[in-house]
């Protein structure tokens, strides 16, 4: 699932309340979060103010979240 924030001419610029033009969700075949990742207005990764450009969302069997893994926008680990 994509959101992307459209200027007037119909085209991706950075929301500045949001601090991103595009926000990607992915999911898995249970429908849960995996990934949500933050793109600038040309699809590159950005960092939100929080300082990350993703988060990755790991569950067990019964479905509940064990992992949460925080990425820069080069795509390196930075806290879990």
């Amino acid at each position: 699932v994509e959101e992307r924030y459209l200027g007037a001419d119909n085209h991706p610029i950075v929301a500045a309340d949001k601090g991103y033009a595009i926000v990607k969700h992915s999911y898995n075949e249970d429908g849960q979060l995996t990934i949500i990742s933050y793109y600038d207005e040309s699809e590159t990764p950005i960092s939100t103010s929080q300082g990350y450009a993703s988060i990755q969302y790991s569950y067990d069997e019964a479905g509940d979240e064990t992992d949460r893994i925080y990425r820069d926008e080069n795509g390196v680990e930075m806290w879990n």
